[in-house]
């Protein structure tokens, strides 16, 4: 079972600012660009349709992979929460809430 709510919070954070806002990311996207057109230009019809075709099925596992890490991060924020939340601090010197 998909933890959906965290996922819909992951989607909507990711509508309102995206990485492609990033200098970084536009300088690797242009890197992978130039390369894959250098290497498009020695390849067969055939062969291109396959580099096409891992290419999708990468930016799938990448696609896959964000979404994961995005939930374990949320999961371990919320047990910090929690943790922080649910200790009795009274009295205990090193209190920081």
């Amino acid at each position: 079972m998909k933890p959906k709510i965290i996922l819909d919070i992951f989607n909507f954070q990711a509508e309102t600012k995206t990485i492609t806002e990033s200098k970084e990311y536009y300088k690797v996207l242009n890197t992978l660009l130039e390369k894959t057109d250098e290497l498009e230009k020695q390849l067969t019809h055939e062969q291109t349709n396959a580099l096409t075709e891992i290419s999708n099925i990468s930016a799938d596992l990448s696609a896959v992979s964000e979404d994961l890490a995005y939930v374990a991060g949320f999961k371990t924020g919320m047990r910090l929460v929690f943790e922080a939340l649910s200790e009795d601090k009274c009295g205990d010197e090193d209190s920081y809430l």
